[in-house]
């Protein structure tokens, strides 16, 4: 009896190990196409929504990938740290992912879609071409020096070659436009490139590549779709929630809570007197203090417009929600904006 239950288990054993490396190989036949899908479900996500640099960001990591997996510059990882040739698509990928990221938001015309895009694959195609320009090249000098040049590496130490330290500069760049601009395309684009960065020059497996580009066009999709959100539902002056947002919370709240309107007096004199870059300014300041007076649980504050805010209080008690009110107002009423001309003492 012990030696038929040894031989059953051995034998599901090696069942699970057959359909483990059956599961394996099919996994390694979906992976290469993923980023393909990925990456073209970012692309026309970005036309959708007139995101033209993150558009041409997602089409970016196509192009390379497409040229790395098919091995124009050469195998993947054949030395270790890749060659030459794939170094400066790393590279390439860095600096236009940093220029493209200045039209996040913008909508260009196509004509100028076009152009950006056809410069992209320009670009990426005479890196390959002088990888592959010494197979067909007659002359020894030129070969020579083509090949040197496909074939580059920095006698630099490793963190100081250029693709490492180039994704350093942009990486900061990008790390410092989200947190001072709370960018959430800045943001996605860093992750997305980081997780090249990491999948090219580190984990160095033949699976790799697929996988970080499928995850980088997997962090573009999210962030596309995020930005949009934030579009819908966030007032972009003083991102604060927007009148969208309100009417859908209003639809779950319970019976009980106290909603509070705000309009500001004299704006549209402040506005006409001093200038819209100072009415901005005043806003933004009015909602960063309206913010302390709305930092309980459940309270929120929205902008549903203009100079006019509104806030969700959850008091059970309407006379504590008056009396907070009148503090907010007497808080306002006491507070310096400043404006930025130094002739405006205001």
């Amino acid at each position: 009896l012990l030696s038929v239950l040894y031989l059953s288990g051995k034998g599901s054993v090696l069942v699970d190990q057959t359909r483990f490396d059956v599961e394996l190989s099919a996994l390694s036949i979906i992976f290469p196409f993923l980023p393909y899908l990925l990456l073209g479900m970012g692309i026309l996500l970005a036309w959708r929504f007139h995101q033209t640099g993150m558009l041409l960001s997602a089409w970016l990591f196509g192009v390379i990938y497409w040229i790395l997996h098919r091995e124009w510059c050469g195998p993947i990882f054949e030395n270790g740290t890749g060659s030459g040739c794939q170094n400066i698509l790393m590279c390439l990928l860095f600096v236009e992912a940093a220029l493209f990221s200045l039209w996040r938001w913008r909508r260009l015309p196509l004509k100028k879609t076009i152009f950006w895009v056809s410069v992209v694959v320009f670009q990426t195609g005479l890196v390959v071409s002088f990888n592959l320009a010494g197979d067909f090249i007659s002359s020894p000098l030129l070969k020579s020096a083509l090949d040197g040049l496909a074939q580059w590496d920095s006698p630099l130490p490793a963190p100081l070659h250029p693709a490492p330290l180039l994704f350093f500069c942009v990486g900061l760049y990008l790390l410092v436009l989200g947190i001072h601009k709370q960018d959430v395309l800045a943001a996605g684009l860093l992750a997305a490139l980081l997780s090249v960065f990491l999948g090219f020059g580190t984990i160095q497996t033949d699976m790799s590549l697929s996988v970080s580009f499928a995850t980088s066009g997997l962090i573009l999709v999210l962030t596309i779709l995020e930005s949009s959100f934030f579009m819908a539902y966030r007032d972009e002056l003083t991102g604060l929630p927007s009148r969208r947002a309100m009417n859908q919370i209003l639809s779950g709240l319970g019976r009980r809570y106290t909603i509070a309107m705000i309009d500001v007096d004299h704006f549209k004199k402040f506005n006409d007197t001093y200038g819209h870059k100072a009415g901005d300014n005043a806003l933004i300041a009015i909602s960063q203090k309206a913010k302390s007076f709305f930092k309980r649980e459940g309270d929120i504050l929205f902008r549903i417009g203009g100079e006019e805010f509104a806030g969700i209080i959850k008091a059970e008690d309407t006379n504590f929600a008056i009396e907070h009110m009148h503090q907010f107002c007497k808080e306002i009423e006491l507070s310096l904006i400043h404006i930025s001309e130094p002739t405006r003492p205001y």
